[in-house]
Formats: C-alpha cells, sequence, structure tokens
C-alpha cells in the first residue's frame, strides 16, 4: 500500500477523497501519527441519522462537553478544534453510505458543513483532509487514493 499520508501532502487542493474497503485503517493512522498528523476514525456501521452522527462524530473527536448535538454546534466544533493539536487533521470515515442512502437530505447537510470545513482550514497551517472508506457508488466521483 502507498502512503497515503505522502500522497495527500503533495495534493493541492482540499477536498473529500475515498479509500477502498480494503485498506488497512490501523496502517493508515500510524502513518499519519508518525508524520505528526491527527488522525480520528469514524466508524459509519452505527450512523444511520443525524443524531447518531453528530453523538459518534463528537466522541470520536472530543468535541467539548459544550457540543449541542445539533448541526450549528457541530458546525462551530468542526471549524474550531481549538483542542486538537496544531497539525494537520485527517478522518477516516467508514461506510459513510449508511447514514447517506438512508437519509439523504440531511446527508446534504453533513456535506454541506464539511466542504465549509475543507475550506476554512485549507486556508490554514492546519489543513484538514476528509477519507470516506466505501466503494458505493454514491462516492464513486470523489477522488480515489488507492
Amino acid at each position: 500500500m502507498k502512503n497515503l499520508i505522502d500522497i495527500l501532502k503533495k495534493k493541492d487542493s482540499f477536498y473529500f477523497y475515498r479509500i477502498t474497503p480494503e485498506t488497512k485503517i490501523d496502517q493508515l493512522l500510524q502513518s499519519a501519527e508518525g508524520n505528526s498528523w491527527q488522525s480520528f476514525y469514524i466508524k459509519g456501521e452505527d450512523i444511520i441519522d443525524k443524531a447518531t452522527f453528530l453523538n459518534t462524530w463528537s466522541k470520536a473527536m472530543n468535541f467539548p462537553d459544550y457540543f449541542g448535538n445539533n448541526w450549528d454546534a457541530f458546525d462551530d466544533c468542526i471549524l474550531d478544534l481549538e483542542w486538537c493539536k496544531p497539525t494537520p487533521r485527517i478522518i477516516i470515515y467508514d461506510q459513510p453510505e449508511k447514514f447517506a442512502h438512508q437519509d439523504p437530505d440531511e446527508w446534504e447537510t453533513v456535506i454541506d458543513v464539511l466542504l465549509i470545513a475543507l475550506g476554512y482550514w485549507a486556508k490554514t497551517a492546519t489543513p484538514l483532509y476528509i477519507v470516506f472508506q466505501t466503494e458505493d457508488q454514491l462516492f464513486e466521483a470523489i477522488a480515489k487514493l488507492n
């Protein structure tokens, strides 16, 4: 497997990327750590609605206790990240298709909020990358890294 962190370092744009389900997440997380990146792993197997999405992401990313479990609070936290290390960050979200297919309207909100965050962090010294681990055809237009 190519070092995906090295591939991301060479990207001149910050957008969504995807990897195949065969990609070893542990290796990717270790690679991120070895490059002094902060990594977050979102287990999407149980994310089927807004509530489970917000709960899973807030736990995985260690959102502050004041997180309000709504889209505005999610937006605020994903644009803040002051509790995180001041390094590049990568979020790996496996099985995003479960939520995307279950609730397309709420999924659209997810994409809107995350795109704003990607744009914001792209202008800083601590970029944010979001990598979906999926082969679902809903995601086939997203650049594949492996």
